[in-house]
């Protein structure tokens, strides 16, 4: 698929130069898939490395060959390895999300996919790059949030299915049943 047809696909406003540096200092792109920053090489890359090692389980001449250089431990390293930074989201599309929801994601990140593994990493991103972030993202705020009393209880049932149809309760969870 070419760029300008992934980008229309996902709905990309594109990212501003100010914000790829920021993510670029960060290193983010070792873990995340990044709008805008080239992946690094496997060998520097957190998620490519953690795939890369998770991938010898079931491939029995990489097995030997782990077992030959790291002894008996390397069976239970690979599968340890495979539970960890794999299921990356990527960075992508991200004005999709709203300003202020981003903004505080980035102040105090939290696990949003509890029924995984991993979470969010803490990082050093000062309160000036988080801004440069989520406008460089181009993400907005809407317009005030609606209270659940003032939704009709249809739609609120229709999201739910929704939410369950989809296979989103394979990662997330809804509202605060942590």
């Amino acid at each position: 698929m070419s760029s300008l047809l992934l980008a229309l696909w996902i709905g990309a406003a594109g990212i501003s130069p100010a914000a790829v540096k920021v993510l670029q200092q960060h290193q983010c792109a070792r873990c995340h898939v990044v709008e805008g920053v080239k992946s690094p090489p496997k060998e520097l890359s957190c998620s490519g490395c953690h795939l890369d090692i998770s991938g010898a389980e079931g491939n029995a001449e990489r097995m030997v060959e782990g077992r030959e250089h790291y002894g008996a431990t390397w069976e239970r390293f690979v599968q340890k390895t495979g539970e960890h930074y794999v299921h990356i989201p990527s960075l992508t599309a991200m004005h999709r999300f709203q300003a202020s929801w981003l903004r505080s994601f980035l102040l105090a990140p939290s696990d949003m996919r509890p029924n995984l593994g991993e979470s969010m990493i803490r990082h050093n991103l000062t309160d000036a790059e988080i801004e440069t972030l989520v406008k460089g993202w181009g993400a907005k705020d809407a317009a005030p949030v609606t209270t659940a009393a003032a939704v009709a209880p249809d739609r609120i049932a229709a999201g739910a299915k929704l939410f369950e149809s989809k296979g989103c309760t394979a990662c997330h969870v809804f509202g605060r049943k942590i």
